[in-house]
């Protein structure tokens, strides 16, 4: 009997293979897009370098219909209000590596000091030491935009119901995927 058992403490184990969910294949992809649906599990592949993974980053992605800033000619309030209203949200968890969650660490970090110093050129422009604060002010402002938008990890760039288009994966990840029909 003690032959069977080599360690009686140790948990029992099956190669059978168990998912959450049976949606797990139900992902594509769409010239630069992943599309997927509200239930899909993505695969354990980071989507910026295809490396296998067992870290994600949970996400809620937001999606506004593009027509609705449209009425940013009649009042950014307005636009606001409706983009709260009319905004559809998709929780998600985003497979990504080790190497690329320690970028956007950094990515995060380098926004922060450039904060930093649009603070420190408005304190410079309040305290009447030289106008050349704001001037930096908004330059830093607008450089930590588009540095900001340019390594966003994923975004919706469409939603056709059930299928939400998710951009942010690199060539590597979108080619493992099918086509979408």
């Amino acid at each position: 009997m003690a032959d069977e058992f080599d360690n009686v403490y140790q948990a029992p184990t099956s190669n059978v293979d168990v998912s959450i969910s049976g949606k797990a294949d139900q992902i594509w992809r769409r010239a630069s897009s992943v599309v997927v649906t509200a239930e899909t599990l993505w695969p354990k592949r980071c989507i910026k370098c295809n490396t296998p993974t067992d870290k994600t980053l949970k996400r809620t992605l937001v999606y506004v219909n593009p027509w609705i800033y449209l009425s940013i000619l009649v009042s950014i309030l307005i636009t606001l209000i409706l983009a709260l209203i009319f905004q559809k949200k998709f929780k998600m968890e985003i497979p990504v590596c080790e190497k690329h969650i320690a970028y956007r660490k950094r990515v995060i970090l380098i926004n922060w000091l450039l904060f930093l110093v649009v603070i420190a050129g408005v304190w410079i422009t309040a305290a009447d030491i030289s106008q050349l604060g704001m001037v930096v002010s908004v330059l830093v402002l607008l450089v930590m935009t588009i540095f900001g938008l340019a390594n966003r990890l994923a975004i919706v760039t469409k939603y056709k119901e059930p299928y939400i288009y998710v951009r942010g994966a690199k060539s590597r990840f979108l080619d493992s995927l099918n086509e979408f029909e």
